[in-house]
């Protein structure tokens, strides 16, 4: 009735998860939410589980192996099909409930007591405690790394913006000048213009006023 921890050829915890896993994270996927189980419906459900499969109800372990767990990918699972298949994902939720000084606040009361009962079965084990362990470790570790990370960060600057030059107004006495310059450029150009000569504007004008000759 106890989880049967997987080691290495070693003969250290393996932590890694099982092909189970994938199965069971695609299939909840699919599964609408559904409020968690109250504790008193929990209990009488992992009881019958037990006797089910003839154990003992007087052995703590084995009752708890048998609550299922309401959060999480794994939602459904029984306590012991987490340890023995993804028995790294239980370490890291067991060290993540030690850290948290406030004691699941935010959980409802189904979930805040799932949670402890979760906590209270993998911490029942030698090999939980090892892998609690390590997982507390490996945390502390990265711990300073992304603290330092942050610190180093420099802060970011917003980009100034393009500052636009306003368009250049005439002044009054700009304005005149502008305007006496226009003036005397025309006046020049009238002045180098070539006018016709007398003779030709003689000619031109004598044949605009006579009359025309009547041909017979």
């Amino acid at each position: 009735m106890e989880p049967r921890f997987r080691r290495r050829a070693d003969g250290s915890l393996n932590l890694a998860v099982t092909m189970e896993v994938a199965k069971v994270k695609e299939a909840n996927k699919g599964k609408p939410y559904t409020r968690p189980l109250s504790p008193e419906i929990m209990l009488n459900k992992a009881k019958k589980s037990l006797i089910l499969h003839h154990g003992d109800l007087a052995n703590r372990k084995h009752l708890l192996g048998f609550f299922e767990i309401q959060f999480g990918v794994f939602r459904g699972q029984t306590f012991r099909w987490v340890a023995e298949n993804a028995l790294g994902y239980a370490a890291y939720l067991v060290a993540a409930m030690k850290r948290d000084h406030t004691g699941g606040s935010k959980d409802s009361q189904e979930h805040a007591h799932n949670k402890g009962s979760f906590r209270e079965y993998t911490e029942l084990f030698p090999s939980g405690r090892i892998a609690i362990a390590l997982k507390e470790e490996q945390y502390a570790e990265k711990a300073p790394q992304h603290a330092a990370a942050t610190q180093l960060t420099p802060p970011t600057q917003h980009a100034a913006a393009p500052q636009l030059t306003p368009p250049t107004q005439l002044t009054p006495t700009t304005q005149h000048t502008a305007t006496t310059h226009t003036s005397t450029t025309s006046l020049r150009s009238l002045l180098v213009t070539r006018l016709p000569n007398q003779k030709s504007l003689t000619k031109t004008v004598e044949r605009l006023v006579s009359p025309h000759k009547a041909t017979p």
